[in-house]
């Protein structure tokens, strides 16, 4: 740097003045043509290009890319002169003939700067076999090395290769806090579940200046609270038709985006409130409209209400949208769902991937008898119930565990999930943290960085 502000100083000889706007021109001008490379410390390997090798001495010297194919380069003339012009004057990348001769010339400076000059080259290329350079043809062929002992030839000479064991974080601290998610995580990726709650790693936030799906989740489920707060029961449903519904919804939205808007005043401003106040009305008027086709009276007994859990020394929260007693006594648990892909079969994984619904059925109070996703969601497949009930009929898309293959009744279904909880949380206490790549655990998972998933992947593909 500090050259090129001495030439630049220099032209004072021939320009004693110029302008600012002149003075940077001749400096991005002198830039250019500067080659800037930085100062290296000594090292015991170089890694060279051949221009830069030749007439410097080694110790060894070892020449990569031999093959026919790279050295002698091919020639290559520049575009913007008469090539025979070029041909004549000898210029660089002229001719093959050229070519030839300057890399004879190269190789046999490089051939005499070390004691020991090894040439390699690529057995093949994509689907091409690759064969040595005619200027190293006549070199014998190297020995083969013999094997130092210690770490290199341990790296050398691998042999059989052993798997290692499974990865572990130690026992997990007493009383280990989290909610349902760290019990899902557990059964879809055990790493995913250290990452997130041990080593309490979090994604940098992407700036967003939209609503996002979580926001507007949250819209559904706080409107949806006031709501039931007013209506009370199927009866209090019952009573309201759909002039009454509208008349009740309504304001309830208004109110919602009014008292999030102060939140995030950015996002919601006055028009965008008053359009998803007339779509946040008729999705909750469709969802009404889906549990008017429950089988029996119910009654709301508990809205967005947590629950603590002790579960193998791990002290769980997990909160339930919605609790309903019916009319038999019984508890129907309501997890509200606005995303396009609803489903329950993660409650009958083995490891259980879904067990919010599950933790809070079997260490809830009361007796459950039902477990319902309500998705509430204003698309082609609509709003719909979607779970398991102990009786029949409880209302469309809820099925009895008799209605699913290989599975049997109420009663086993609750005592496998107990048995899979108390298996995800021993392993999370146990410190189990092997990842488990699978396209349902890393297709949203922020942690690939740190397992490292792509690097497995690669390496089973190539195994």
């Amino acid at each position: 740097m500090q050259r090129l502000f001495s030439e630049l100083a220099a032209l004072g000889k021939v320009r004693p003045q110029m302008s600012l706007g002149e003075a940077l021109a001749q400096l991005r001008t002198l830039a250019s043509e500067t080659l800037f490379q930085p100062e290296s410390p000594p090292a015991p390997v170089q890694i060279l290009g051949p221009l830069e090798a030749a007439g410097m001495d080694f110790d060894a010297l070892w020449l990569l890319g031999m093959d026919d194919r790279t050295w002698p380069p091919a020639p290559n003339p520049n575009p913007l002169l008469p090539s025979q012009l070029q041909r004549e004057l000898g210029m660089p990348h002229a001719s093959a003939a050229r070519e030839l001769a300057f890399a004879t010339a190269l190789t046999e400076r490089l051939q005499c700067s070390a004691a020991t000059v090894i040439a390699s080259h690529a057995c093949s290329e994509a689907d091409r076999e690759q064969r040595p350079s005619p200027l190293i043809g006549a070199w014998p062929p190297a020995a083969e090395p013999r094997p130092a002992g210690g770490l290199r030839s341990a790296c050398a000479h691998t042999g059989a290769l052993e798997p290692l064991p499974l990865a572990e974080a130690g026992a997990a601290r007493a009383e280990q806090r989290g909610g349902a998610g760290l019990l899902s995580a557990q059964a879809n990726c055990p790493f995913q579940a250290v990452a997130r709650f041990r080593l309490a790693a979090r994604p940098l936030e992407e700036p967003s200046f939209a609503a996002d799906g979580a926001l507007l989740g949250t819209l559904v489920h706080e409107l949806l609270q006031r709501v039931w707060q007013r209506l009370g029961d199927s009866d209090g449903l019952a009573q309201h038709d759909a002039t009454a519904l509208q008349g009740l919804v309504q304001p309830l939205a208004a109110a919602t985006l009014e008292d999030i808007g102060r939140r995030r005043p950015d996002l919601l401003t006055p028009r965008f409130r008053a359009i998803e106040a007339q779509r946040l009305t008729r999705l909750v008027i469709d969802w009404l409209a889906v549990e008017r086709t429950r089988g029996q009276a119910f009654t709301v007994t508990a809205l967005e209400q947590d629950q603590q859990v002790e579960l193998h020394g791990l002290r769980l929260t997990t909160r339930a949208d919605r609790v309903d007693r019916l009319a038999d006594g019984s508890l129907a648990i309501v997890d509200y769902k606005t995303g396009r892909v609803v489903s329950s079969a993660g409650w009958h994984d083995a490891r259980l991937t879904e067990p919010q619904l599950p933790l809070y059925c079997l260490h809830g109070e009361g007796d459950v008898s039902a477990v319902l996703l309500a998705r509430v969601r204003r698309d082609q497949a609509g709003c719909a119930f979607i779970g398991l009930s102990r009786d029949a009929g409880f209302a469309p898309g809820v099925v009895t565990p008799q209605e699913i293959p290989e599975h049997a009744d109420w009663t086993q279904t609750l005592a496998h999930w107990r048995r899979a909880l108390d298996e995800l949380a021993n392993e999370f206490v146990a410190g189990r943290a092997d990842p488990t790549p699978s396209p349902q655990a890393c297709e949203y998972c922020p942690y690939g960085a740190l397992c490292r998933v792509g690097e497995m992947l690669a390496e089973d593909d190539h195994g």
